[in-house]
């Protein structure tokens, strides 16, 4: 869960839609997805293992990218999708 010592030195809470998720966590009941490239250096994976612990219906995925899965992986992501779309709608 999100504290104090768990964010990285570089955090600003007024930079994130950590604080918007926080308040809003128990109110999110769709199923969520939360992708990360593995060496995404803009978004690290930290911030979207703290966004899919927040929220009760979430679920995370890797892709072994940067920042930029979409053209990096061109497979990989929307693998990463399908799997879980096809999870909740099979």
């Amino acid at each position: 869960m999100v504290n104090e010592n768990s964010k990285p030195p570089h955090f600003k809470p007024e930079n994130s839609a950590l604080i918007l998720i926080v308040s809003t966590r128990t109110s999110i009941k769709a199923p969520t997805l939360s992708i990360t490239g593995k060496y995404d250096q803009i978004v690290p994976p930290f911030y979207t293992q703290e966004l899919a612990d927040l929220i009760p219906t979430a679920k995370r995925a890797e892709v072994p990218s940067g920042h930029s899965s979409f053209l990096e992986k061109p497979v990989d992501l929307p693998s990463a999708m399908l799997t879980f779309l096809l999870e909740k709608h099979p």
